[in-house]
């Protein structure tokens, strides 16, 4: 089951899109100083059964759907990053794992790494994390675009 305790719509999660946001709850990652730790517990409503709905409530306004966090529950994860495509939107997904590879296999988006509160999240040029933008996926893997810099303004 995924776990999300929220939703909205933001213009600043994905470059160029407007996203609707889901805040996935059960994270596995407990990194220290998470802005997030109420999204620790493993508690809300299941995605799975009501992403279908709240998408078409928003499906005039949004370019792309954004889960904010992966849960436990791998198996529904994919299953709601196909419900998504298949509902014509693009998917973006955060996750505080090193490891993007697999996601990328099934979302547009993804933001990966450990929130370390020294380095900064993604608008710090000392950032661990990292966006990329999957640009195309075909039997000899993937290509894609390390997207960080768009969040990151010269002041």
């Amino acid at each position: 089951m995924i776990y999300y305790q929220g939703y909205t719509v933001s213009f600043q999660e994905v470059p160029d899109e407007i996203s609707l946001v889901f805040e996935i709850a059960d994270c596995p990652y407990r990194c220290p100083g998470c802005h997030s730790p109420e999204l620790q517990q493993a508690y809300g409503r299941d995605l799975k059964i009501d992403i279908v709905s709240i998408i078409r409530q928003y499906a005039d306004a949004i370019t792309c759907v954004c889960l904010m966090g992966t849960g436990r529950d791998e198996k529904s994860l994919f299953a709601c990053a196909d419900v998504i495509h298949n509902l014509g939107f693009k998917a973006a997904v955060y996750t505080g794992s090193k490891h993007w590879g697999k996601l990328a296999k099934r979302f547009d988006y993804v933001k990966y790494g450990p929130y370390i509160e020294r380095l900064g999240g993604l608008d710090k040029p000392t950032t661990n994390q990292h966006m990329i933008k999957v640009l195309s996926r075909n039997i000899f893997g993937l290509t894609y675009e390390d997207i960080t810099y768009r969040f990151q303004t010269k002041k």
